[in-house]
């Protein structure tokens, strides 16, 4: 009942495949992504491209990466592809609206990966966006992490504020992409989902059942959001 090869995708969630990411150590991944042909690299870039050409439009003003579950490689996605899309010469904006269990921060180094501002922070008026921007290694990359985690996430989530938040970052970036919050269990990423463009799931080899990935599917649905496919993720052609 699993999905657990590529063909699994289109044939058990009739969705689409974006990309297939191979299995990586867990300590290996940073170094893989440096790395512009190993393998993982490589199914980063053919992810870059289907994303290019997902919509009769190209590519989406505004996307949100999430998974059925924790622990699956959205956030490693979400930062690969903005950094893939950052270096064709677009402005991207890569932000973290997980208020439960942030991650963007872990990417960055010194004081912007101690998280102190972010999101959280611009929600609730205490910074502007000039302050809470961090730069990243690619010059046309900027990345907005979660700020300090508020006691009620889905309330800020779901505030008019949030709304305006992403009109700004689409006013001035190219693409805005947002790393949410799991599906199953939480209201935050359906909320996320209706103010988006378009949703991009994240789904783990050999992990992810079909029910709970069709449930999680029904709920983006649900909100009136394009779902523009999946990417299978830790995939190992090994044990195929």
């Amino acid at each position: 009942d699993s999905v657990r090869v590529p063909e699994d995708v289109e044939g058990k969630l009739n969705m689409p495949l974006l990309g297939v990411i191979p299995l990586v150590q867990e300590l290996e991944v940073a170094l893989a992504l440096d790395d512009p042909k190993s393998p993982i690299s490589e199914g980063y870039n053919s992810l870059r491209s289907a994303l290019l050409y997902s919509t009769a439009s190209g590519l989406p003003k505004t996307i949100l990466i999430t998974s059925s579950q924790p622990s699956e490689g959205k956030s490693t996605t979400g930062m690969a592809i903005a950094t893939g899309i950052a270096r064709l010469g677009r402005s991207v904006v890569l932000l973290d609206v997980d208020l439960r269990r942030p991650a963007l921060h872990r990417f960055l180094s010194g004081a912007a990966a101690e998280n102190n501002e972010g999101v959280s922070s611009l929600l609730t008026s205490q910074s502007s966006i000039d302050q809470v921007l961090r730069d990243t290694e690619v010059e046309t990359l900027k990345i907005i992490t979660s700020g300090p985690i508020p006691p009620s996430p889905t309330e800020l989530l779901s505030s008019n504020r949030m709304h305006m938040l992403l009109d700004e970052l689409s006013a001035r970036f190219d693409l805005v992409i947002v790393d949410s919050p799991p599906v199953l269990g939480l209201a935050d990423a359906p909320l996320m989902a209706a103010l988006v463009e378009g949703v991009v799931l994240v789904v783990q080899s050999d992990r992810s059942r079909r029910g709970s990935l069709k449930a999680s599917l029904r709920r983006l649905r649900s909100m009136h959001t394009l779902v523009l496919g999946a990417v299978l993720t830790k995939f190992d052609a090994t044990s195929t």
